[in-house]
């Protein structure tokens, strides 16, 4: 959706004119002085706008900002680009970030300007400009001068200009700062010279690639790489040799597999076992291999009948299952089993067989076949693996007593202190949803006594099992005694909930934001009491004792590689800079005074992520050293409410409370709104795009883009919306937050198994992601609570 900046502007500013200051921006919150200027409020307004992601609407705020007399003009017109970035209107992006670098030259953030300057070119596809501007970077000796180049040889080969492309890839490779930099551009110099028709130049910078391999993977891509580079120069013995060493040396790579359909298609000889494993190891990507695999491991059983490796029949077997022929991988288990008796496959070939069964949906075999497996081979890992999982499918089938002793019979080998304490309250658990509260009393009273590693857990389960009886006075004894002793942790505040002493509240008003403005000075004294410095580390360096220096003398100085994240921030690369802000954190994790000046510099940057991050860290490390507790403006920027209007308007359009949707957030994302996860999942919500498109369509919400998600405002009440709509179907926001992250299929399942006992859930939840993420964000609600509510 274009802005359309100019008709924007006259609405707004037309509506400021006749309807005044006080309804044209917002009232001064509580905290506000009733003194800032007009513009002071309208600029204040506007950026709220754009962090929320409303950029159609903070625009017009922005350019009334521009033409004003006042000295947030550059600030205005910087973010007013942003804006038009964000919506991808490029045309009119590309006129803000020009009219920038004209108009102020002499800001410190025009080299980043120019760097979005010419990104908006290159995506209005019009290469010659895009040239012109990054040269123009590059010649300010700017930080990203790597990144320049690189770009400057992307547009001249979309020119179809190779050599000029390959003279701008050689200059960003001396100045490139990273390895794997360096890596990425000779494989585009490499590419350069092959549409240049440069076979032997190609070929020469892909063998100096090999020699920087850092992995097998990656070596058997440029294996690949070259071998086709070798065909095409007439070498094809040289190029066999390649794809062989992929082959050979990295089977599990996706580039060890494409060089085998090349042996294998020009005829080429390959070991039998060898291929079969490349073939396996791809057919979860490519199906045709499963099948391919499958034949040949049996060439090479059939030429080695006597003396073949047992891995053979294991691999094959888990590629007829991949493939869904069940029978046939159970028949090769067997062959690994009943042939191959010393082989220390063994075990696990049991341990697949019953994996297998599960796949076919015959829990029964699967559970004789664990069984066996433990009576066979009890001293395997393997062993203790399926007395746990015939555990669990014994609970599954109903059979609760039989699945009690098989937790009892794990515990007794587990030598790891918490998952024996897991067996034992398993153990128990199983009896009490069979009936006997009274044995299940015994194994939690035995749990409670030789100390329980995690926290209240037993406690809390022994006052439900005396409430199960009718005991209430001992129920309610256990429940205070829990209460008392872990009164922050899951099950700490469960055993609060049957005393009635907390809830899942709905709306209320949140606190002021923003944090004091003598916040270094505290975070500095609190660590300087329990992690004593002589010298404070780079990221503090100017600070000094904080005791000694007077308030405006605290200020932090650029830790190593922050100098360049900052100027990746400022050319709109957020996402490379937060991975390097993060790898400067790590830098510095163990060291106290760094963490909390680094949570500080983070918080000031808005690199709210990082900043959390790193007062975790600190809060952490305080703990372990017993100091005094921090100071509550301290643990705010661990458990910040930033976003906090929005959080308040969304959460209570529903009746929901804030906290908790910020407790939400804290989890999800961070209160990082452009975080994606490994699965696919964006924003500060983490909602995945497929779900994302049936929620705007019950909203009727016709303009919606996939990266909308990205937006803050949107996030957020698409994720209010569905985790109402889970509570209005379950009834219980425990269950709601179980839905939200493990599917709300999975959610009903565990929901009619638990018969309506929202603690038996959470225990039944059978994703350990999913139970964990319920019981974080009960705890975290718990501090949001602890932090804000007295405000």
């Amino acid at each position: 959706m274009k802005l359309h900046i100019r008709l924007c502007i006259s609405v707004a500013v037309l509506s400021i004119m006749l309807a005044g200051l006080n309804s044209a921006l917002p009232t001064p919150a509580y905290g506000e002085t009733p003194l800032l200027s007009f513009y002071e409020r309208l600029w204040q307004k506007a950026i709220n706008l754009k962090e929320e992601g409303r950029c159609p609407q903070a625009a017009p705020l922005f350019q009334v900002l521009i033409n004003s007399p006042t000295p947030y003009a550059p600030d205005a017109l910087f973010h007013l680009a942003e804006c038009l970035e964000m919506e991808e209107d490029w045309p009119q992006a590309a006129a803000a970030w020009r009219k920038f670098t004209h108009r102020y030259k002499d800001d410190p953030r025009m080299p980043g300007a120019l760097f979005r300057l010419g990104n908006a070119y290159r995506n209005l596809q019009n290469y010659g400009a895009a040239i012109q501007v990054f040269l123009h970077y590059v010649s300010l000796d700017a930080p990203l001068a790597d990144l320049a180049w690189e770009a400057i040889g992307d547009a001249y080969v979309e020119l179809g200009r190779y050599e000029a492309a390959i003279r701008a890839y050689n200059e960003a490779l001396q100045v490139s700062p990273t390895p794997w930099g360096k890596r990425n551009l000779q494989e585009k110099m490499a590419q350069a010279y092959l549409k240049a028709g440069d076979f032997p130049s190609a070929a020469a910078v892909y063998e100096k690639l090999l020699s920087q391999a850092p992995d097998l993977c990656y070596r058997a891509k440029v294996d690949y790489l070259l071998g086709n580079v070798l065909l095409q120069m007439g070498r094809a013995e040289d190029a066999y040799a390649r794809f062989l060493d992929a082959v050979w040396k990295a089977p599990a790579a996706e580039h060890s597999y494409l060089a085998l359909i090349q042996l294998v298609e020009a005829g080429v000889k390959v070991d039998d076992y060898q291929r079969g494993l490349v073939d396996y190891y791809a057919c979860s990507s490519y199906p045709a291999a499963c099948g391919a695999a499958v034949m040949a491991f049996q060439r090479y059983i059939l030429a080695h009948p006597k003396d073949h490796k047992a891995e053979a029949h294991y691999y094959a077997a888990l590629a007829y299952r991949t493939a869904g022929n069940y029978e046939a991988a159970l028949k090769e288990w067997d062959w690994l089993i009943y042939t191959h008796p010393g082989s220390s496959l063994v075990p696990e070939g049991w341990w697949e067989k019953g994996r297998t069964f599960e796949w076919m949906g015959d829990l029964d075999e699967a559970i004789a076949t664990y069984r066996k497996l433990a009576d066979l081979h009890p001293d395997s890992p393997y062993a203790l693996k399926a007395l746990w999982r015939m555990a669990q499918l014994l609970e599954r089938q109903g059979e609760l007593r039989a699945a009690s002793e098989a937790y009892l019979k794990a515990a007794e080998r587990e030598k790891d202190e918490t998952r024996q304490a897991d067996a034992l309250f398993q153990a128990g658990l199983a009896l009490y949803r069979a009936g006997d509260f009274e044995g299940a009393a015994d194994l939690w009273d035995r749990l409670n006594d030789q100390g329980d590693p995690r926290p209240a857990r037993a406690l809390f389960w022994l006052g439900k099992a005396a409430y199960a009886q009718g005991k209430f006075s001992y129920a309610r004894s256990h429940w205070q005694k829990a209460a008392s002793e872990a009164p922050s942790s899951y099950y700490g505040l469960r055993a609060s909930v049957r005393l009635r002493k907390f809830e899942i509240a709905g709306c209320r008003q949140l606190p002021p934001p923003g944090p004091p403005t003598d916040l270094p000075e505290k975070l500095l004294t609190w660590v300087s009491v329990w992690s004593p410095y002589d010298d404070l580390p780079t990221p503090c360096r100017g600070i000094g004792s904080p005791k000694s220096r007077s308030p405006g003398e605290i200020k932090t100085s650029e830790p190593p590689h922050s100098v360049r994240a900052k100027a990746l921030l400022e050319a709109g690369l957020r996402r490379e800079a937060l991975a390097l802000y993060e790898s400067i954190r790590r830098e510095y994790q163990g060291d106290a005074p760094a963490l909390a000046c680094l949570a500080i510099r983070f918080l000031g940057e808005k690199l709210y992520a990082p900043s959390i991050r790193s007062a975790l860290s600190l809060i952490h490390m305080a703990e372990e050293a017993g100091a005094p507790p921090p100071p509550i403006c301290i643990q705010r920027i661990a458990y910040p409410l930033h976003y906090a209007n929005l959080i308040q308007e969304e959460a209570c359009a529903v009746g929901m409370d804030p906290l908790f949707l910020a407790a939400v957030i804290h989890q999800e994302s961070l209160f990082d709104p452009t975080v994606s996860s490994w699965a696919g999942a964006v924003g500060l919500m983490q909602i995945m795009p497929t779900t994302g498109q049936g929620i705007a369509k019950a909203l009727r919400w016709d303009d919606y883009r996939e990266r909308d998600l990205q937006k803050p405002f949107l996030s957020v009440k698409f994720g209010v919306w569905y985790l109402k709509r889970q509570r209005e179907r379950f009834g219980d926001w425990l269950v709601a937050l179980a839905a939200y992250n493990g599917g709300p299929g999975n959610a009903a399942r565990w929901w009619e198994e638990a018969q309506g006992d929202p603690d038996l859930f959470v225990e039944l939840i059978s994703l350990d992601e999913t139970k964990e993420y319920v019981k974080r964000i009960y705890e975290r609600y718990a501090t949001y609570r602890r932090l804000y509510s007295a405000s």
